[in-house]
């Protein structure tokens, strides 16, 4: 684990070149997260893709915590935890199932996404 001082330039207190990298390392995951769910949601004609755009952005971010969550160093000294990653990590798989996106009355009027052989005919 890399200490928050190594986070730091010394002496100035200023973030150093690797918080920068961390921090952008975080935004563009999320970003990408998010993308990603919404072109694979338009592919499929699904409108749930919020829903599972958000649940997608809490498992990275709790993935990141739990590898090494130099960003999140950034905030608190004392910020990473083994116990409380592995934590999250379990509940989060766990409960992340009982999250189920409604559809919105128009994919419930279409019969939800059609398959591929549906729209070749």
């Amino acid at each position: 684990m890399v200490s928050k001082e190594k986070l730091r330039v010394p002496d100035t207190g200023s973030i150093a070149i690797d918080g920068y990298v961390a921090i952008a390392s975080v935004i563009v995951g999320i970003i990408a997260s998010v993308l990603y769910v919404r072109s694979s949601a338009n592919a499929a004609q699904k409108s749930t893709w919020v829903v599972q755009a958000v649940m997608s952005v809490i498992a990275f971010l709790v993935w990141v915590y739990a590898l090494d969550a130099k960003a999140f160093q950034l905030v608190s000294s004392n910020f990473q935890s083994a116990a409380l990653s592995g934590f999250l990590l379990a509940t989060f798989t766990l409960f992340s199932g009982l999250v189920i996106p409604r559809l919105h009355e128009a994919d419930e009027q279409e019969g939800g996404a059609k398959t591929e052989t549906e729209t070749e005919t």
